[in-house]
């Protein structure tokens, strides 16, 4: 397939699930802002005036792990959902995988740039002043995207053979969810602990994201750079092992 015709094949599907989301909603289009601008201000009220924590902007700070933690979880099981509801299109079309599974993570894309948004429409109305590190942020969701992208890669083709991925997967949530750090510091951890735990690409991207956001805290070059390393080779390894099995993908299902 044609590096253009393939990259067509993405905006449209892009289109066509994100379209589908909302399809017989009333408000339409609206809830891709009213539900999360619902949901962040719900979490923001409640950990300004009902819960105290000692950590400074804790309410941003929880914003923020939880922005990043609802992407990867949705963007990695819409995956698995996205290739059952089209496997027709994978058997008798013969449609990239890779092509829905892009499409899938780019469609869940638009509700993490939405939700970044209202992060920083909140963050401007209750009067946290976003630092000149913040701009880097966009280098951290960039990095988020791929890293997600790869392990979606490795869900779609675990998932073209066993069926039991979709159940296992949403028990792999819940409990990433309490051992990656969103509502939580990493800073928690004893030393030696926290050296293996932050070896998570996704662990670091979020602690890299409250820095630049939050903290006005460059984040180390070196940090940085073993972030983007980790990223980097998950990602190829999801882009190999979709490309080594494909063949024959459509009629696994």
């Amino acid at each position: 397939m044609e590096l253009s015709s393939k990259f067509q094949l993405v905006l449209e599907f892009t289109k066509r699930e994100f379209k589908l989301n909302y399809r017989n909603a009333f408000f339409g289009y609206i809830w891709s802002l009213l539900s999360p601008l619902f949901m962040l201000t719900a979490l923001y009220l409640v950990f300004t005036y009902v819960m105290s924590l000692s950590i400074p902007n804790y309410q941003f700070f929880l914003l923020i792990g939880i922005i990043c933690w609802n992407f990867f979880s949705e963007a990695t099981s819409r995956t698995i959902t996205f290739l059952h509801s089209n496997s027709n299109l994978l058997g008798k079309h013969r449609i990239d995988p890779s092509v829905l599974v892009i499409s899938s993570c780019l469609s869940s894309a638009i509700t993490l740039v939405t939700n970044i948004v209202i992060f920083l429409v909140m963050a401007y109305f209750f009067r946290l002043y976003l630092p000149v590190f913040g701009i880097l942020s966009l280098f951290y969701l960039i990095l988020l995207f791929f890293f997600t992208l790869g392990i979606s890669f490795v869900l779609a083709v675990i998932y073209s053979f066993f069926r039991d991925l979709e159940h296992i997967w949403r028990l792999a949530m819940l409990v990433g969810f309490w051992i990656s750090p969103v509502l939580y510091s990493e800073n928690v951890l004893e030393e030696g602990i926290r050296r293996i735990y932050m070896l998570n690409p996704i662990a670091r991207i979020i602690s890299h994201l409250r820095n630049a956001l939050i903290y006005n805290f460059p984040n180390e070059l070196m940090q940085s750079l073993i972030t983007c390393v980790l990223v980097l080779i998950i990602f190829l390894a999801g882009s190999y092992i979709m490309e080594a099995f494909k063949k024959g993908f459509g009629e696994r299902f």
